[in-house]
């Protein structure tokens, strides 16, 4: 007799009291089975418990699911729609219960949360959440643009290359290539000068420099450079976009050491 009643209470369909109230909502999705339908069940009985898998529900079942959660008012709308077996059920997302019709946003909530305790019983990944397309692309816009902020420097700026030989003597670009300049002494320390001063300004930011090749800038970067720790460099590079307007070299030394000017010395 003691076997017997054993017996019997595995094979009857789980209730609501055979549970804790905490876990009954979802402890009950996975446990529910109709007795009448055991010749085909859709779980075991296992030393660990009870292994659930809806596949095999069909739209009976799916009735007397609705009936133990309390939704039994949508058992027409699941038949309208053709939720008539375990597959389509936990197909089921929050997007598909809006277009058949449940509206009422804690019910949507409720079921939607039920079919997902099923498909992780039965194994299967759970399904995205109803999402609110335009919505959705509203916020991807905003992260995107977020994003590109982050990518964009904090600030950008803009220094001179110090003091060149050209700079003090025009006649030096008859001899030497405008690119091949160099700094004067005066221009060292007024590089030196320049990056104490940026780094004072910066802090320990992160810095990225871009620097025309031309030699009187690339000497200024040097001078520039020492002031930065190396972690602090995220890179270094020469842009050949960055370099004066090249006139050609107007100059020429006529007899007497007389050196002509460009007309854009003076146009400008």
């Amino acid at each position: 007799m003691e076997e017997r009643n054993s017996d019997v209470h595995l094979s009857r369909r789980p209730s609501l009291m055979d549970v804790p109230s905490s876990n009954r909502r979802s402890d009950l999705l996975v446990q529910h089975r109709s007795a009448s339908r055991s010749s085909h069940s859709p779980y075991e009985v296992s030393e660990n418990g009870v292994d659930v898998s809806v596949l095999q529900w069909d739209g009976e079942d799916i009735d007397s699911w609705l009936d133990e959660i309390d939704m039994k008012e949508y058992k027409a709308l699941f038949k309208e729609h053709a939720i008539t077996t375990g597959r389509r059920l936990l197909s089921l997302t929050e997007e598909h219960l809006k277009d058949m019709g449940v509206c009422k946003i804690g019910h949507k909530l409720d079921l939607a949360f039920c079919i997902d305790e099923m498909r992780k019983a039965a194994g299967w990944v759970s399904r995205a959440a109803f999402v609110d397309i335009p919505t959705l692309l509203t916020q991807l816009d905003t992260a995107k643009f977020h994003r590109y902020l982050e990518l964009y420097p904090k600030r950008i700026i803009l220094i001179r290359h110090a003091e060149s030989v050209g700079n003090v003597n025009n006649s030096v670009y008859a001899n030497i290539p405008d690119n091949k300049l160099e700094l004067t002494s005066k221009g060292v320390t007024q590089a030196i000068k320049a990056g104490e001063e940026l780094k004072e300004m910066l802090g320990n930011e992160m810095v990225t420099f871009y620097v025309s090749p031309f030699l009187r800038s690339r000497m200024t970067y040097e001078y520039i450079r020492q002031a930065f720790l190396d972690e602090q460099v995220l890179f270094y590079r020469e842009d050949p976009r960055l370099r004066e307007q090249e006139w050609g070299n107007f100059q020429v030394t006529i007899p007497g050491n007389v050196v002509l000017k460009p007309l854009w010395d003076t146009a400008f």
